[in-house]
């Protein structure tokens, strides 16, 4: 990669990831393949073993260069092996949930972005906000490093700056229709 960031936490941390909304574009035996425009793009790959997580994250990510013009797609990545899930991170959804990590133990989320870093970063005075989304960011944890930067970042702004780092829903679509193709 261009570069590369390696965030990690342990099973126990909630990375809310199983929990997103999707829409199903592709759901067989082997893989399903899903994935959601609000507040920010992403495509989820849940798979039954690591083979088939490999290939499809492999063609997926033929698709995103080809369509960046042969480069580097820009994209966060959020993975996990849901057997290692506990019963207690489901709650009160565990039978259903579990029957369905059970199937597709491997999961990946592609947050598929269109910038590194929102207006906002470089704005100068009042209006800087030094937020630039990482995997973290783009699951739902915003860590502050200034405090006079608190007051601004309501949900509108954390909803607009997904909005500025993510790619157009024009684009997801034409991606979606790309992988609905190839697999």
């Amino acid at each position: 990669p261009d570069h590369a960031h390696f965030q990690a936490c342990s099973k126990e941390e909630s990375m809310q990831g199983s929990y997103y909304d999707h829409i199903d574009l592709i759901d067989n035996d082997k893989v399903r393949i899903s994935y959601e425009d609000f507040p920010y793009s992403f495509i989820r790959i849940q798979a039954k073993n690591k083979k088939t997580m490999s290939k499809t994250f492999h063609l997926i990510y033929d698709i995103l260069a080809a369509n960046n013009n042969g480069k580097e797609p820009m994209m966060n990545i959020l993975a996990w092996y849901g057997l290692e899930i506990t019963k207690e991170h489901f709650g009160k959804n565990y039978d259903d949930q579990f029957e369905s990590v059970a199937e597709h133990p491997y999961n990946c989320i592609i947050f598929l972005r269109s910038k590194h870093r929102p207006d906002c970063y470089y704005a100068k005075g009042d209006e800087q906000i030094l937020i630039s989304p990482a995997i973290a960011e783009m699951n739902g944890i915003f860590p502050i490093v200034r405090e006079e930067d608190m007051e601004k970042l309501t949900p509108e702004k954390v909803y607009d700056i997904y909005r500025e780092v993510s790619i157009s829903k024009e684009k997801l679509q034409k991606i979606l229709e790309r992988i609905k193709a190839v697999l």
